[in-house]
């Protein structure tokens, strides 16, 4: 498999309505929040405590979370054998033409529908594969890709089904619910906000020591970002590209903003109104970033570790 590289991640851009990178830069406050969290203590994680569970419970637990405090839309699915019998009786004269048969191909499905790979190594991962269309002249991207809808093709989430997977699984469906609203997103960097803050919520609720498994999880992943694209500004690495740059900062930006959110959440008056803003996002009604400006939730606004210390308690 090639190397992803900045090219990959402007064509992923352009399919998916963000606006152009701009550029991230590391600065004195990243620096600072990156330090103070890594000082936070996470106590009484009990390894021994995470049990298997059976791909039924996984998904009744997953969906029983989601119906108490959102509603999903269908979504678009297009499987790999499909789009090849597509492109092999293709027979089209316009970029126009070929993104009007690919967009006409795909059938509406239930998020829970999305086949499942249980594939993963690491428990926590998940993965949530988005079709795509390409051709064989990379000139007819900048053109193509506006138009294409947005599709699914499967999810990948471990192969050691536990009582992490459920919220590995929220976190993948909360992007299908994101990502099939083209643009709702205008910015690559806050691409994993809302599945990074639901995964927190239905740990919380579901087991304390899941929970702070999470969490550890995140902080010590930022962490790790921050460190890969620090050595990358100083030419200390060179096994990572301007590609591996951006995606480690949407998952910093991203991650901090979800903690900031979270906190607000659990100490807001009216979490009502807050979810019911969220389903706006998720219905494509209301723009994420308008979303969090509403709610003192930007990037900027969360870069402190007083909110962190709060949501570690």
């Amino acid at each position: 498999m090639d190397i992803p590289t900045i090219k990959d991640l402007n064509n992923y851009n352009l399919l998916h309505g963000h606006k152009k990178i701009s550029n991230f830069v590391i600065d004195e406050k990243l620096t600072n929040t990156i330090t103070n969290i890594s000082h936070v203590e996470i106590n009484n994680i009990k390894d021994s405590y995470i049990k298997y569970i059976s791909k039924f419970k996984m998904k009744k637990l997953t969906k029983k979370f989601l119906d108490n405090y959102i509603s999903l839309h269908n979504v678009g699915f297009l499987s790999n054998k499909k789009l090849q019998n597509m492109v092999n009786k293709l027979n089209v004269s316009s970029i126009y033409e070929l993104a009007y048969v690919y967009n006409e191909s795909a059938v509406s499905l239930d998020p829970y529908k999305i086949p499942i790979n249980y594939v993963h190594k690491n428990v926590l991962d998940g993965t949530l594969n988005v079709q795509t269309l390409v051709t064989e002249d990379e000139k007819y991207f900048k053109e193509l890709f506006p138009l294409l809808n947005i599709y699914f093709t499967d999810i990948d989430l471990s192969y050691y089904v536990t009582e992490i997977t459920p919220a590995c699984y929220v976190h993948e469906i909360i992007h299908s619910q994101l990502e099939s609203h083209k643009g709702i997103i205008k910015n690559y960097i806050n691409t994993e906000v809302l599945s990074i803050f639901f995964e927190l919520l239905y740990t919380f609720e579901y087991n304390k020591n899941i929970y702070n498994v999470i969490l550890l999880n995140r902080i010590n992943y930022i962490i790790s970002c921050y460190n890969n694209m620090y050595r990358y500004k100083n030419n200390m690495s060179k096994k990572y590209n301007e590609y591996n740059y951006y995606s480690d900062a949407k998952y910093i930006v991203s991650t901090l903003i979800a903690f900031n959110l979270f906190d607000k959440y659990i100490n807001y008056n009216d979490k009502k109104e807050l979810l019911i803003n969220i389903q706006n996002v998720l219905n494509g009604s209301l723009y994420l970033e308008e979303y969090l400006k509403k709610y003192n939730a930007t990037y900027d606004e969360s870069l402190s570790d007083t909110y962190i210390k709060r949501i570690f308690k």
